[in-house]
């Protein structure tokens, strides 16, 4: 498992082997003034990747795929889909939601009969699967607030103690992540162990080795992760005995390997977002604005941690209303002068 992007540079795991693709994903959005909204999904990557990219974006049969190949092992896939209620594109994982990227999107709109404002929100729920560990559990309250602050909305440091802290955190950031994904793993072993039931390996027993295990995988691997803690178990367990608990916690095992592979593909991809809104843009928190169009790039790294949010705002001007008032008006001012005539029509002939 690769660890490009996670609390990176407080968190630099070296993997045995880089990835040789980068998994990129472009999102974009159009939101239409009746409230329907557009999105297409375009992802690009090796045939692999563009498989578990599919599923990181919960792209499934409701969406229309265009898929592209091109010169090298790069393929391109575009997926569209169009929904009546912006809600309909927030993205649900069954189980512990390693599945795919979840998300929750909202379209508010305001009527203020001359205008009618339109509120676009996506908060991107934290990416990491592993988080059975809390961050609290390894870093103070003021620490977690410098990682955010300056490693992942990238703010300068305003001193020079501030940057020294922030470096001094990289082993317990190896170790916490590495931690995670061990509790993960043993979680399922333990399950499966219970599953197979066998007198000669208790859960109680297999449960005291826990640490044992932990320490002997740690210095043969960078991160505590599937592929090196299974010939740790059979070392530790026996192969036989190993393979018997896999086997009677099936289910559990793919989906550890599922989020395993799922934290690859996120903490290694590109991903950018833009948003195309009717009006003028009054407010957003995206880094750029074109027109009417906002854009968020390289959020990876916030996103892996804590939930991020997308928010834009627009207004657009009801013109029909606009005419309205000015016909209305223009109707009253006809209704009073004509009263005031006939009024005025009664005072002439008495006068003659």
């Amino acid at each position: 498992m690769s660890h490009t992007g996670f609390f990176t540079p407080v968190m630099v795991v070296v993997a045995s082997v880089l990835l040789q693709g980068c998994l990129e994903v472009n999102t974009s959005t159009r939101v239409r003034t009746d409230g329907s909204v557009e999105r297409t999904v375009e992802i690009r990557g090796d045939s692999a990747e563009i498989a578990r990219g599919l599923r990181m974006m919960a792209i499934d049969s409701t969406w229309t795929v265009a898929r592209f190949d091109s010169a090298g092992k790069t393929v391109r896939v575009s997926a569209t889909k169009e929904v009546v209620r912006a809600s309909e594109l927030s993205r649900r994982a069954g189980g512990d939601g390693s599945g795919c990227l979840r998300s929750d999107v909202t379209l508010e709109e305001h009527f203020r009969w001359f205008t009618t404002g339109y509120t676009f929100r996506e908060i991107q729920r934290a990416w990491n699967p592993f988080d059975t560990i809390p961050l609290s559990r390894y870093f103070t309250e003021q620490e977690i607030t410098l990682i955010k602050k300056h490693l992942l909305r990238k703010e300068p440091y305003a001193s020079v103690e501030d940057s020294l802290a922030v470096n001094r955190m990289d082993e317990r950031g190896e170790e916490w992540l590495s931690r995670n994904l061990f509790e993960g793993f043993f979680g399922e072993f333990i399950r499966g162990v219970a599953v197979l039931n066998d007198p000669a390996h208790t859960v109680a027993a297999v449960e005291a080795q826990k640490e044992s295990l932990y320490k002997r995988v740690v210095p043969k691997a960078p991160l505590a992760e599937s592929k090196a803690l299974v010939p740790a178990c059979e070392e530790m367990f026996g192969a036989g005995f190993t393979r018997r608990v896999m086997e009677a916690n099936a289910s559990g095992f793919e989906r550890q390997r599922v989020r395993e592979e799922f934290y690859e593909d996120a903490s290694s991809g590109s991903y950018a977002s833009n948003v195309e809104m009717p009006g003028v843009i009054i407010e957003t928190n995206a880094p750029e604005v074109e027109g009417n169009r906002v854009t968020w790039k390289d959020y990876r790294d916030k996103a892996m941690i804590d939930d991020y949010e997308m928010l834009v705002q627009s207004r657009v001007v009801n013109w029909w209303a606009v005419v309205v008032t000015v016909c209305a008006a223009a109707a009253a001012v006809v209704v009073l002068v004509l009263g005031g005539l006939r009024r005025r029509a009664p005072l002439h002939g008495a006068g003659a």
